[in-house]
């Protein structure tokens, strides 16, 4: 693939903790950057749920659910409920 996306944080419980610290990072041939514009965070978000679809990337977090395009994120119209930003997404499907 042309783009690689992961999600990461400075440990485990960061990354399973809806208060704690976690970025998105991306490659394109040999370097790594992070790839954070448009999502919420990094600080007060826990680790986000990666998925791809055609010619999309998408992440869930525990502030929502975010689509990637011209080289930065956006917001989905998906209903997710203030008291919902204490729990992580534990799954993530695309369907086309």
């Amino acid at each position: 693939p042309d783009e690689v996306f992961v999600s990461a944080a400075s440990g485990a419980f960061a990354a399973h903790d809806p208060d704690g610290t976690a970025y998105v990072y991306r490659r394109r041939g040999y370097s790594w950057e992070q790839a954070m514009n448009g999502l919420p965070g990094p600080e007060g978000v826990g680790r986000a749920l990666l998925a791809s679809g055609p010619a999309r990337v998408y992440a869930a977090t525990n502030r929502g659910v975010f689509e990637r395009r011209n080289g930065s994120w956006r917001s989905l119209p998906v209903a997710w409920p203030r008291a919902r930003e204490g729990d992580l997404p534990r799954g993530l499907a695309v369907v086309a």
